[in-house]
């Protein structure tokens, strides 16, 4: 239900955007490339890092009911929600990027390389700040 949700959201958000670059005429910059993609390219690493950040900040800390079954504790917890949020970020990302490949347009991703790059880097960085949100937490 989470995935269902957060594709979702990323649809309307994305076709939000390209409204407004629409109707304030932006769509006429000269990219090298689909519109779509661009736009997509900017929107889910800002979005991948806002709900990660959410999920650390928000992941169950030692004073927690389930902190009390004897194999948690609250580092298990604070990966958890942390790949739980790679996972559902990355399946929303592959279910739309095909799902615009098959229903609209084909599109080549060239640098596959530097496209996972910034995928684990959005996500380091928001796990990093996280844990700092984390811990001034009261």
């Amino acid at each position: 239900m989470s995935i269902a949700v957060n594709l979702l959201q990323m649809i309307i958000f994305v076709l939000a955007l390209y409204l407004m670059f629409t109707i304030l005429g932006l769509c006429g910059a000269v990219l090298r490339g689909d519109f779509m993609v661009y736009i997509m390219s900017d929107f889910f690493p800002f979005i991948r890092h806002i709900k990660t950040v959410g999920a650390i900040t928000g992941s169950d800390g030692p004073a927690s009911p389930m902190m009390k079954n004897t194999p948690m504790n609250t580092s298990i917890s604070i990966v958890a929600a942390a790949l739980s949020q790679l996972y559902i970020q990355m399946m929303s990302l592959v279910v739309i990027m095909f799902g615009y490949h098959v229903l609209v347009t084909p599109f080549i991703i060239l640098g596959v390389a530097g496209v996972m790059f910034i995928i684990w880097l959005t996500w380091f960085t928001a796990f990093a700040i996280g844990l700092v949100f984390l811990a001034i937490k009261p």
